[in-house]
């Protein structure tokens, strides 16, 4: 039997995407999913990067507010989203879609991102934007 796993999220790593670390393991009991927490400041952008994953898994983000970009696409593809919103989006990225946020406002956007199944060290690569 698997204890119930409660996270205080103020005791969980905030990845700050000016030093470009992009990391997933805060829930060690769960087999299905990983979860990262991130912060990008006004005037900063997440580098463009695809998660190769080799069983086709997700990331669903949820940014909680701010002014943002996001950028998504495949080969062919290019899709950028200017938002802008009191309450939380809901994003769904596929297994190999490029995928960026970058900060359009002066407050930062935070967010939650989940990961099903288990994120893996080293699925990251960076690319440029089409």
């Amino acid at each position: 039997m698997t204890d119930l796993q409660i996270v205080a999220s103020n005791e969980l790593p905030l990845q700050d995407f000016t030093d470009e670390r992009i990391e997933a393991r805060l829930f060690p009991v769960a087999k299905f999913c990983d979860a990262a927490m991130g912060i990008v400041r006004a005037g900063v952008a997440q580098r463009h990067h695809v998660h190769d994953r080799p069983d086709k898994g997700d990331e669903v983000i949820f940014v909680y507010g701010g002014r943002f970009r996001v950028r998504g696409d495949f080969p062919g593809s290019d899709r950028v989203f200017d938002v802008s919103t009191e309450g939380p989006v809901y994003i769904s990225v596929p297994a190999g879609m490029a995928c960026s946020l970058e900060n359009l406002g002066t407050e930062p956007v935070r967010f939650f991102s989940v990961f099903s199944p288990r994120f893996e060290p080293g699925e990251i690569r960076y690319v440029e934007a089409l």
